[in-house]
């Protein structure tokens, strides 16, 4: 998408400047005219009868991440790269207000540390049939629960980590078309553990063989319908679908962290895509969408929403700065 829009922006005369910083907004009689430039070690400034923040988020700011949501300190710092918060700084410098921190939320599933065999998707193979159970071997969630749910319980247990356990009942659901149950890429990479027995396994990843047979025995009775689930487990993932037993080897286990891919907090905008200050009124000039901007997704962001608000506020920010500067040179 990103490389359509750009083809079409360069095939309307549009200038991309590569290796270039924003550094401040430049605020003239409590208006932004331009921004502050870092070129080649020196600072410029760049005039401009708008501008329109498109910076992204601060997932790859831990300072940031500290300040705001503490508890995800402890998370794996993914995202794009650059997204350090740069927009938000120089909005708040502007007098921006900003919203929606508590929604900030980490993704369950990825494999932690930098390891270059994992593409940022991770697995749920919980969605499929796993249970996730912590370094002592117990379930500690439903895991039908949304991912950013699983991501939150996730940060909660002994080193902020989990293992996804599974049998081959599960395996066998395996969709290479569907990252997330791309189960067998896993395998074949060697991110995935794998034993003939749950005790063999428990000993691979460390945790009580003891412990990790008592919680299996135990979730199978459960599917059996012997007893309730002990975390309130119905379905596999919100679905009609029901979860089976884990029963048939060989059995798998996914080390699996709560990933910050994206922040869904940021500068205060209104529907014209317009920033606001703290007293609620426009910042004359300024206008932000994507990821820098909160007020979108609430406390229950929704798969992919994130990539439509950026196209589609993206184009609403576009033509409000477009008429915003036209208005101001019939001034």
């Amino acid at each position: 998408m990103i490389d359509t829009l750009l083809r079409r922006a360069e095939e309307l005369g549009v200038s991309v400047e590569f290796g270039i910083r924003a550094v401040q907004l430049l605020v003239e009689a409590e208006a932004v005219v331009g921004v502050l430039c870092e070129i080649s070690g020196a600072l410029v400034e760049v005039r401009a009868a708008s501008v329109v923040l498109a910076t992204g988020g601060f997932s790859r700011n831990l300072e940031l991440l500290e300040r705001f949501v503490p508890h995800m300190a402890n998370a794996i710092h993914g995202g794009a790269v650059g997204s350090e918060g740069d927009g938000l700084l120089m909005g708040w410098k502007a007098g921006a207000d900003f919203r929606d921190t508590p929604y900030v939320k980490g993704t369950f599933g990825i494999y932690p540390g930098d390891d270059p065999r994992e593409g940022g998707t991770g697995i749920l193979a919980v969605y499929k049939g796993a249970v996730a159970v912590n370094f002592s071997g117990r379930r500690f969630v439903d895991e039908s629960l949304p991912y950013k749910a699983l991501g939150d319980a996730c940060l909660a247990q002994e080193g902020h980590l989990a293992w996804q356990v599974f049998d081959q009942q599960t395996m066998d659901r395996d969709d290479p078309d569907v990252h997330i149950y791309w189960f067998s890429g896993r395998l074949a990479t060697g991110l995935l553990e794998t034993a003939d027995t749950l005790e063999e396994l428990a000993d691979k990843i460390g945790v009580p063989a003891d412990e990790l047979i008592r919680t299996v025995e135990g979730y199978n009775a459960a599917v059996r319908g012997e007893h309730l689930d002990a975390f309130g487990r119905r379905t596999l993932s919100g679905t009609e679908e029901l979860p089976t037993e884990l029963s048939r080897p060989p059995f798998y286990a996914h080390l699996s962290g709560s990933s910050v891919l994206a922040t869904y907090c940021g500068l205060t905008v209104d529907p014209e895509t317009r920033v606001l200050d703290v007293y609620g009124e426009p910042i004359p000039g300024l206008f932000a969408a994507g990821e820098v901007t909160g007020g979108f997704h609430g406390n229950g962001y929704v798969t992919g929403t994130s990539v439509g608000k950026s196209g589609i506020f993206g184009r609403l920010a576009g033509l409000a700065a477009c008429a915003y500067a036209s208005d101001a040179a019939h001034v």
